[in-house]
């Protein structure tokens, strides 16, 4: 071989470890956690202009001015565990995230003290376009001092102050014009006072319109914390869902994810209680029937923290008649075991799952008068009750039938997601959910919670996370959020939904856990939990 040859061999073999090395630092710093607080979402300015045209009056002043006024009028309803105060800018799908959590406080004499809020900053992240609907996501920078006293189990208290980030997500009809519905107590559509107590329904009893539907201005739909929102920054469905039904008030992946959301809660309570009754109206016969087995051999329980981090619709496809869309819920809970008004047994960190909701509807069927998860029946609009008979009392109609509304059919792990798409239609090759979080997200994240398992980071633990972060490319202010979570003990477990990769993770966070020479008590107990819950 020419000795030239020989040089530029060894010259392309150093560029490609110099490329190799750049690309590999690259890759560590597209990281989720390094994306979290980003300004805006990619091609906002282009969505934006295509906004703007279908909604020449839009005041991005004013809008703000509405965001304020939801987050800090939230803020007072969640404190006060009145949602009333709310209740006509809030989705359905909203309310009953946060009226679930209420309901499991009431159970444990719990509140949710919360003092000196303060906004930072306010920004639109993204704005998109959906069916009928426009939905704009605002970041939300703020300060918050809170505490969680519970008068019958003290050990429940928790609190601390801390600068966050949310995304918080309002849908309005495209072209709808705006009334006032954050200010007024009257009817946007015919001025009639409201009532007092409109929780789960949202309706003026005198000319019968859904205050809250996004027709008369914007409605929170959506909360999504800043990892989970940098980490679902895109999501794509496989197919636009206009193929698929014929009403166009349903070609909306937020109205879906909004009435899943609330569905699945339902379920999560039903469980916890062991009362398969409160979720009859909402699945399919043959789910119930699963369920309420599944419930005898159930202990009761009671969620101390329940709360849905993420709803994103995964795949809609056609079957026969029917199309059916699964959704996946990213939820984080801590559950408690109680005995003679003890507590005998609770999580001692609060985790997070993943599971994928399949619900089904009729393709050939015309607009909805109403809807199950506001109790008004799909076929006639008459209320509906909350009992457990099925039969609408006004036109005898089925009330979870698919062939008015989507029905869920089913709740299953993600490991399981595959097979179950398989047996209801032939023509998926397979199916994949696509996962933004890395190895490295999940062990930092997970990390964290251990080192500060016992409240506070010792200087060793805090070089350790420090070292770590530097060497995986994490950039520091990015960061800090996460180290206050930990502190006050808000992060949660999160793992992948491959167990090979649970089990690598797992490694990683018993190695954490030694930095200071020994397993705390306090780290081993979670560690077994974790072991126990994500790998068993």
């Amino acid at each position: 071989m020419p000795p030239w040859m020989v040089i530029v061999i060894i010259a392309l073999i150093i560029l490609f470890v110099i490329y190799g090395k750049q690309n590999a630092k690259k890759e560590r710093e597209r990281s989720i956690l390094n994306q979290i607080n980003k300004n805006k979402r990619p091609g906002l300015e282009e969505r934006m202009s295509a906004f703007l045209a279908n909604n020449p009056e839009y005041n991005e002043q004013e809008f703000f001015s509405k965001v304020e006024k939801a987050f800090y009028g939230m803020q007072d309803a969640w404190t006060s565990k009145n949602l009333v105060k709310a209740r006509m800018f809030m989705s359905d799908g909203m309310y009953q995230r946060l009226n679930t959590q209420i309901v499991m406080m009431d159970k444990l004499q719990q509140t949710n003290r919360l003092k000196n809020i303060k906004i930072e900053k306010v920004f639109l992240a993204d704005i998109e376009s959906d069916g009928h609907l426009d939905i704009a996501h605002v970041a939300i920078m703020a300060f918050i001092q809170d505490e969680f006293i519970s008068k019958k189990y003290p050990k429940l208290n928790s609190g601390g102050a801390e600068y966050f980030t949310e995304y918080w997500s309002f849908i309005k009809k495209r072209g709808a014009g705006e009334k006032d519905i954050y200010d007024s107590n009257t009817c946007p559509n015919c001025g009639a006072p409201l009532e007092e107590n409109i929780n789960d329904i949202c309706r003026c009893k005198a000319c019968n319109a859904l205050v809250n539907s996004g027709e008369y201005g914007w409605v929170l739909s959506e909360i999504t914390q800043a990892d989970d929102f940098a980490a679902n920054s895109q999501n794509p469905v496989n197919a636009n869902i206009e193929n698929y039904l014929k009403n166009p008030e349903d070609h909306s992946k937020q109205v879906i994810e909004d009435k899943v959301s609330n569905g699945f809660l339902q379920y999560k309570t039903a469980f916890a209680f062991n009362d398969p009754l409160k979720l009859k109206r909402f699945v399919s016969d043959e789910f119930y029937n699963r369920f309420a087995e599944s419930c005898k051999t159930n202990k009761p329980f009671i969620y101390n923290r329940l709360f849905i981090r993420d709803v994103s619709v995964s795949l809609i496809v056609r079957v026969g008649e029917f199309a059916y869309a699964a959704v996946k819920v990213y939820y984080s809970f801590q559950r408690i075991w109680e005995k003679d008004n003890k507590i005998i047994e609770m999580d001692q960190v609060i985790k997070s799952f993943s599971q994928m909701v399949l619900a089904k509807r009729k393709i050939e069927t015309g607009a909805s008068k109403g809807s199950v998860y506001n109790f008004k029946c799909p076929n006639c609009g008459g209320p509906v009750a909350e009992t457990p008979d099925l039969t609408c009392s006004f036109c005898g109609a089925i009330l979870n039938s698919p062939d008015y509304d989507w029905v869920i059919d089913d709740i299953i792990n993600v490991e399981d997601y595959s097979a179950a798409m398989q047996k209801i239609t032939s023509n998926l090759k397979g199916v994949v959910i696509s996962n933004a979080y890395k190895r490295r997200d999940y062990a930092l994240n997970n990390m964290l919670v251990i080192l500060a398992a016992d409240g506070v980071f010792q200087e060793k633990e805090t070089m350790f996370a420090d070292g770590v972060a530097k060497k995986w490319n994490y950039k520091p202010e990015q960061l800090k959020e996460l180290y206050e979570m930990a502190k006050s003990k808000r992060l949660t477990i999160r793992m992948p939904d491959d167990k090979k990769e649970r089990k690598v993770i797992y490694e990683m966070m018993e190695t954490a856990a030694k930095i200071d020479g020994a397993i705390q008590p306090e780290e081993q107990v979670i560690l077994d939990e974790i072991r126990k819950e994500y790998l068993d």
